[in-house]
């Protein structure tokens, strides 16, 4: 292979100076040109040509990835996601820098953004072979179309995580609603979480309830994948307390934020009183009788 010469055209001299400071971490001369937002690189004196090459295609995916991939991917969102009000297409693009960001499920001791890196880095590498003088916007659009794939595909998974979401809130909020338009039926309701979908519930008296469906829009909206966990909040919607006492040694459970989400001021978390020290004790060891309690 023939000496190489590689000039690189970027969108800003902000753009270039940064590339500049990635590139001249390996075995290569990096020069600014005076005209335009442009480097041009070239081996050093003796340096291995497919080493350089390698190192410039390195440095340009590494300054690709740290510095044009976040723009990149909130131009996407906004092309295609157009339908989207502007702070919910900056949520799914918040969600797709995280998503990109996480660790593949096929390995997870290797973040995803380090194979994206080597991906790009081949894909750069290839192009500097064919076209030593390249414009970087023009291939990030025109000619990495499985890398800009990727950043596509990922906000595809963000926007279905967005809706999600925006459903479960608008969920929260209808039963919020309800809980606030509804009378009060019961001074207050114990909901005792032994872990994970272990729960007991008692009533004011301390005396235990039992769970059940809960009529109208709850048991609409769950329809027939009613679980455990859908059956306690149905249960506490059913009976109208005053007031929910979580008692709980596990406050960030999904079940137990959805419970203080639709109750608000009225749920409270309580994790040592005599209630908690006895009965979370015990459901570690046993299912044992309850003996009442002073409630707390």
């Amino acid at each position: 292979m023939e000496p190489f010469g590689v000039s690189i055209l970027l969108a800003s001299a902000a753009d270039a100076s940064r590339l500049k400071t990635f590139l001249e971490r390996g075995r290569v001369q990096v020069h600014m040109a005076s005209d335009a937002p442009r480097v041009h690189i070239t081996p050093e004196s003796g340096a291995d040509v497919h080493v350089c090459l390698a190192e410039v295609a390195e440095g340009l995916a590494a300054f690709v990835l740290r510095h044009k991939e976040p723009e990149l991917v909130e131009r996407i969102a906004r092309r295609h996601f157009a339908g989207f009000r502007p702070h919910e297409i900056a949520e799914i693009v918040r969600l797709g820098r995280n998503l990109l960001k996480d660790e593949a499920a096929d390995n997870p001791a290797r973040p995803a953004i380090g194979r994206r890196r080597e991906r790009l880095s081949a894909a750069l590498k290839e192009l500097l072979r064919e076209f030593p003088s390249l414009h970087l916007e023009g291939i990030l659009q025109f000619r990495l179309h499985p890398y800009v794939d990727e950043l596509k595909e990922a906000l595809d998974y963000a926007v279905e995580e967005f809706l999600l979401e925006k459903q479960y809130q608008d969920f929260i909020s209808l039963l919020r609603y309800f809980v606030f338009m509804q009378e009060t039926r019961i001074p207050a309701v114990h909901l005792v979480h032994c872990g994970d979908v272990d729960f007991k519930l008692f009533d004011d008296r301390l005396r235990p309830m039992e769970t059940a469906k809960a009529q109208g829009v709850l048991v609409e909206r769950m329809d027939e994948d009613l679980n455990f966990e859908d059956l306690i909040v149905s249960t506490l919607l059913t009976v109208s307390p005053q007031k929910v006492y979580i008692h709980t040694r596990d406050t960030d459970s999904q079940i137990i934020r959805t419970i203080r989400q639709i109750f608000e001021s009225r749920a409270e978390i309580c994790c040592f009183c005599p209630m908690c020290s006895r009965m979370l004790e015990e459901s570690t060891v046993q299912q044992a009788p309850v003996t009442p309690l002073s409630p707390p």
